[in-house]
Parts: structure tokens; sequence; C-alpha cells
């Protein structure tokens, strides 16, 4: 995998980096969400958990 970035000239750390930010802000989000009361909780929290297991397969790939 990071044979293949260096080829698309990406930094693997800038990736790994950015992996985990964005993880970090949908962790945020779902705090967020799930202080709410509102019939749409359930929905949103289901989007942002299947964003957040992207993001971890994308993390955990990346470490492969």
């Amino acid at each position: 995998m990071e044979g293949q970035m260096a080829a698309l000239g990406m930094d693997p750390v800038s990736v790994h980096h950015d992996l985990l930010i964005e993880i970090g802000l949908v962790e945020m989000a779902m705090d967020q969400v799930m202080g709410r009361d509102d019939s749409m909780v359930d929905a949103e929290v289901e989007r942002l958990s299947c964003k957040r297991a992207k993001l971890n397969a994308a993390l955990a790939q990346l470490a492969a």
C-alpha cells in the first residue's frame, strides 16, 4: 500500500494523520447527534457509524 501511495506522490504519514483526524471528527459528530432528541437520531448515527467503519478499514489497510 505504501508503495502505491508513493507512486501517486502521497505521503503515507500524512494520509494516516488525515484519517485519524477524520475519525475524530466523525466521533465528535456522533456524540453531538446522540445528544439530540429527534426522530432522525438513529438514521444519523447509522450513517456516521458506516463512515467511521470505512475510515477504520482504510486506516487498517494503510497499516498493512
